[in-house]
């Protein structure tokens, strides 16, 4: 199992290359993820970038939570795409596993309400209209495939 790659890795300051073929390669790096997310990583989280298992691909995992049907369990979505955004701004309490020891809380503005667009692993189109904790963790993990930390 891979570790997280942490600040400084250059790495995380790139901007992901889009998938073009849901191939093995895709497939096995999406099982490392949920491998991850559901058994490996001792801090909980909301969600995981490829980037952050050292791969610059947009593959991002959104965590099952009770906050959003459309996420009752974890959720791979390849290429997602914020495509609609509340011109409404909120501030989010958010950590991150790249950062320290996943544990410092940032305080982020974020989109009171997100639309994301995405490929599941069969390649489908799917959409997200999120609002709360699901939309801020669809704004972290986007950011992270567009090289951004929430430190800034």
């Amino acid at each position: 199992m891979r570790n997280i790659v942490k600040v400084p890795n250059p790495i995380l300051r790139e901007v992901s290359k889009p998938v073009n073929n849901i191939d093995g390669y895709i497939k096995e790096l999406a099982s490392e993820m949920m491998a991850y997310m559901t058994g490996v990583s001792r801090i909980p989280c909301l969600g995981l970038a490829a980037v952050q298992l050292g791969e610059l691909v947009r593959m991002v995992i959104i965590m099952g939570n009770m906050y959003s049907p459309d996420f009752r369990e974890p959720v791979i979505i390849i290429n997602p795409e914020i495509v609609r955004k509340s011109d409404k701004m909120v501030e989010s309490r958010e950590g991150c596993l790249s950062i320290g020891d996943g544990t410092q809380i940032f305080i982020v503005k974020r989109h009171k309400l997100v639309k994301v667009v995405g490929l599941d692993l069969n390649g489908a189109r799917r959409s997200y209209k999120e609002r709360g904790l699901p939309g801020f963790a669809l704004q972290h993990e986007i950011d992270h495939l567009n090289g951004r930390l929430v430190s800034g």
